[in-house]
């Protein structure tokens, strides 16, 4: 059982609205994506990289994600346990930058998404 705001719901309802949730979200992506100009992207990143020629420079943007996209970031402390959540988050909006969103920027973004746990300091 799930509690929000005093209303009880049962975290099987929540899990499959979200499974349907990332369900068109990946059917979204799988329609946009374009596996030809990926290669190009990854190719023309790594030259770069190599400091080789490169038909131009590489571009990524990243910017403020817009509200009015119906596919919104879920609160960052949720992904932690439910992978679901991560994966959602990954390819709506990570680190300022958007899978989603690729179609419509037409930047160099490489899609890659990872298990994001955050990162941790320790002091020696």
């Amino acid at each position: 059982m799930y509690s929000c705001d005093g209303v009880t719901t049962d975290t099987s309802i929540i899990e499959k609205l979200m499974n349907k949730l990332l369900h068109d979200l990946l059917h979204i992506l799988e329609s946009e994506l374009n596996p030809e100009e990926q290669i190009k992207i990854e190719e023309r990143q790594i030259n770069a990289l190599n400091w080789e020629r490169v038909d131009r420079l590489p571009l990524v943007v990243t910017f403020p994600y817009p509200k009015s996209n119906p596919f919104q970031p879920l609160p960052h402390h949720e992904i932690f346990a439910n992978p679901e959540k991560m994966l959602y988050n990954e390819l709506v909006h990570a680190f300022e930058t958007s899978i989603l969103l690729h179609s419509k920027i037409n930047d160099d973004l490489p899609f890659t998404i990872r298990a994001n746990f955050g990162t941790s300091n320790r002091a020696p």
